[in-house]
């Protein structure tokens, strides 16, 4: 056995190339060991979650002080679709779902798989996901951080991937201090240029719509995460996949 005696090196000695791909194989290291369990815990989990949503919501998780009415006129031209949204079908679909969230809502969370759902229940021509930011900064405090993370990713073509996983493993980089560093494995995982990545993180454009979003989800009549708009139209009481997946039949036969 050949021993190594040469004195090692401290990170900052080695050059700076060399100490950023050792983290980057760090980083890749400890959360990708989680993309699996995560994917079993979402199946397995799927419809339990659903369900306690609406013990959830009982409890009083939707908080934001309540606004009074809100003007149809400028509901509508909040409630506009835009070229920088983030859609998941078609913008011309029959039934266009609009949601308001914050990454750290647990709400959000648990409304998430529904959603996921209910993309694959429908063609991409007859029903579309829009995901507008609504981070509930004065209760979540890491709500904006990781809305910056999705919109990074985002200019790399990887939005819905990051939300993704913003959503499933929420519990996870909650736990995690350096909340920068979990974003960046993310980032990994789904393929980024990590360098980029970083750059658009610290890009005031983006928080400029975030605070954009979430100043049109104010006029609209926002007032909790998640909250849905169908076809323009701010649901109510709709806690299950079944209720959700009947008012968009409803909406996509009424504009055959």
């Amino acid at each position: 056995m050949e021993i190594n005696n040469k004195p090692q090196s401290s990170p900052q000695n080695q050059p700076a190339s060399q100490f950023d791909q050792a983290k980057r194989r760090e980083l890749k290291k400890q959360y990708m060991e989680g993309k699996q369990s995560a994917v079993r815990a979402k199946k397995t989990a799927k419809w339990i979650v659903a369900a306690v949503i609406i013990v959830i919501l009982g409890g009083g998780v939707w908080l934001l002080s309540r606004t009074g009415g809100v003007d149809q006129e400028s509901r509508a031209e909040a409630l506009a679709l835009s070229a920088d949204d983030w859609h998941s079908g078609s913008k011309g679909a029959k039934a266009v779902l609009i949601e308001y969230g914050d990454f750290q809502c647990p709400a959000c969370a648990a409304f998430y798989p529904i959603v996921s759902e209910l993309k694959d229940q429908f063609s991409g021509e007859e029903f579309t996901v829009v995901y507008r930011h609504f981070p509930l900064t004065n209760i979540h405090p890491f709500a904006l951080p990781a809305a910056r993370a999705a919109e990074a990713a985002g200019r790399q073509g990887k939005f819905w991937e990051m939300h993704n996983l913003l959503f499933e493993r929420q519990t996870q980089w909650l736990e995690i201090a350096a909340k920068t560093e979990a974003f960046e494995s993310f980032a990994l995982e789904i393929g980024l240029d990590l360098d980029r990545f970083r750059a658009d993180l610290e890009d005031s454009d983006i928080d400029d719509k975030i605070r954009d979003q979430t100043r049109g989800g104010q006029r609209a009549g926002v007032d909790a995460t998640p909250t849905f708009f169908l076809n323009g139209e701010k649901l109510a009481n709709i806690t299950s996949l079944e209720l959700f997946i009947s008012a968009i039949r409803d909406e996509i036969n009424s504009n055959q």
